[in-house]
């Protein structure tokens, strides 16, 4: 990322400092750049098959030798050849059972400690659909906008529930001197070595609105540390978050599967948020838990000594 495939240092490099959202913004535009150049999107037919993944070379040398039995029987019409492609059929179908079956044994033995592979890996074997279900339309348009305007209803219901709520006065008194004593004044910044630790910690999932998808940001984002610490410290003391990680692809799912797909109040809205946003969440969730920690620490050494000077 640093360079392009002309040898021009990129702009996210070179800029020493600039407003957090305008960092963000050339993050995105510079990755996206240099994706279509080296990785242009193209459209291409790709005959998927269920097995392809515990297709061995063993197999296709089998299924090539069947294919010429086959031809032969066909022109020399004799019991003979027959009888021999129908061997060469059953050990096809015998190794072929046994090499799936060795494929997704290895598979299920390395997610033994992830168990949303697991499930993902079953599902595939029962044929189960990962897709929820969605209400009986034809406009696809129309149906996104009514989700929109009935979770967006949903969200003033409860803001106008939580501003109707009636506090009493000296709940709120005491609510807000507590809140007093815990007032954050600013984040630590963060190092790279601490920004490669909480990439590593969480599995790396991308979004549509991501400049790169999850596969070349696991292979390429060593290079990007620099650029993605900075627009973390950013954030972090500024105390704010870029304008465009607060968008995300909203998924309609569906509460319980024997729920009517075409009543709305039946789904629930789930939200895929950038891989950056999250990754500050994650610091900033960081930084809380170990100001936490040390709060207590320092309440029990207190006490510690409380106890010493009685």
């Amino acid at each position: 990322m640093e360079t392009d495939h002309n040898g021009h240092m990129s702009s996210v490099y070179t800029l020493p400092s600039a407003d957090i959202n305008e960092l963000s913004m050339l993050y995105n535009s510079e990755l996206t750049r240099i994706l279509e150049d080296h990785a242009p999107l193209k459209s291409k037919l790709i005959a998927e098959h269920a097995d392809c993944l515990c297709y061995t070379d063993e197999l296709v040398d089998m299924k090539r030798y069947k294919r010429k039995l086959e031809h032969k029987h066909k022109q020399t019409k004799l019991t003979v050849d027959l009888e021999i492609y129908k061997d060469a059929c059953a050990s096809y179908d015998t190794v072929r059972q046994d090499t799936k079956k060795k494929y997704y044994t290895n598979q299920v033995q390395s997610c033994l400690n992830d168990h949303k592979s697991l499930f993902s890996i079953i599902n595939k074997l029962l044929h189960r659909s990962s897709s929820s279900p969605l209400p009986t339309s034809d406009n696809p348009a129309a149906l996104a906008q009514s989700f929109a305007d009935f979770f967006l209803s949903k969200i003033d219901k409860i803001n106008h529930q939580l501003d109707c709520t009636d506090h009493k006065e000296s709940q709120a008194v005491i609510i807000n001197e507590q809140i007093s004593k815990l007032l954050l004044h600013a984040f630590t910044p963060v190092s790279e070595a601490d920004v490669v630790k909480l990439i590593k910690g969480y599995p790396i999932k991308s979004c549509p609105l991501d400049p790169l998808p999850a596969a070349v940001f696991k292979e390429t984002y060593m290079t990007m540390i620099p650029v993605i610490t900075n627009i973390v410290n950013e954030s972090l003391t500024t105390a704010v978050m870029p304008s465009n990680m607060k968008e995300a692809m909203i998924f309609p799912i569906l509460k319980k599967p024997q729920l009517d797909q075409d009543i709305l109040n039946n789904y629930r809205p789930v939200s895929n948020l950038t891989f950056l946003s999250k990754l500050i969440e994650r610091a900033v969730r960081r930084r809380r838990r170990r100001r936490h920690h040390c709060r207590r620490h320092r309440r029990r050494c207190r006490r510690c000594l409380t106890f010493l000077n009685c």
